[in-house]
């Protein structure tokens, strides 16, 4: 089997048609074509693009051994489920933790220090992991990075960006907070105030 026919068998196995494959890759579907029927052979780039559009295998692309597609990066979270004994709960949330954008993950964060404050201010003991602090503060000295670099004039402007995005986050996440300690309390009114 030839590189191109590999190729138009992949294509085939994800459902496209050689212009939405093409669409994908931002290469032309004439260059498609004359991949598939075996004119021209695809250049490093667009095989290296390939693979990493598409998650295939790039010895399955060149060469035909092995499978077609490489494994999910689910493997790897499967690995360390199994490594650190998460439940499929705990795998679940460490999955979508990582599919969320970066200022959601620390909105997150901060939302988790507010549930063990929160837990301390009802009377449980749930003392704030280092890491979180540790995280917490590596986000500050990222951005301060950010803003220091920066001419004057601009950095106040960034700064106020930050500001306000923190001060977008905070009504939420204190309102999760409280409902949180809320439902605590009444599942053990002996914590609770009287």
């Amino acid at each position: 089997m030839t590189i191109g026919e590999r190729l138009k068998k992949l294509r085939k196995a994800l459902d496209l048609t050689q212009q939405e494959f093409s669409d994908k890759l931002k290469v032309s579907r004439s260059n498609i074509a004359t991949y598939e029927v075996g004119k021209n052979n695809p250049a490093d780039a667009v095989i290296n693009l390939i693979c990493l559009e598409f998650n295939v295998s790039e010895t399955w692309l060149r060469t035909g051994e092995g499978e077609m597609f490489l494994p999910s990066p689910n493997g790897v979270l499967d690995e360390l489920a199994q490594k650190y004994g998460l439940s499929t709960r705990g795998k679940v949330i460490v999955e979508k933790f990582l599919d969320l954008n970066p200022d959601v993950q620390e909105a997150v964060a901060v939302y988790i220090e507010e549930v063990a404050a929160a837990f301390s201010d009802a009377g449980t003991s749930a003392p704030v992991p280092d890491g979180l602090t540790f995280y917490r503060r590596q986000s500050m000295r990222l951005q301060n990075r950010r803003t220091q670099s920066l001419k004057p004039r601009l950095r106040h402007t960034a700064n106020a960006a930050f500001k306000k995005r923190d001060r977008d986050y905070r009504p939420l996440l204190r309102k999760g907070a409280a409902r949180f300690s809320l439902l605590v309390r009444r599942r053990n009114p002996s914590n609770g105030k009287k």
